[in-house]
């Protein structure tokens, strides 16, 4: 699990959303976590299941907390 990144962070995650370079990291975020999905439903080992549900939270959080910066700047 991630912390709750702090206003400075949240103010360049911010400021990145309209950069054509981070959207290309944040499509190959989107692309790993989707392929993270997809082959962790066919884990077949516990812990193999588990390494892939630990992966997915990571950036699935990653993901929500660059998605929502402007946002959560806004109400604080």
């Amino acid at each position: 699990m991630l912390k709750h990144p702090d206003k400075r962070t949240l103010q360049a995650l911010a400021s990145l959303q309209n950069d054509a370079d981070y959207q290309t990291v944040l499509l190959w975020l989107r692309t790993s976590l989707y392929e993270l999905y997809k082959d962790g439903s066919y884990a077949r080992e516990d812990h193999q299941a588990r390494w892939f549900q630990g992966a997915q939270q990571v950036i699935a959080e990653l993901l929500e907390k660059s998605d929502n910066a402007m946002e959560v700047i806004r109400k604080n």
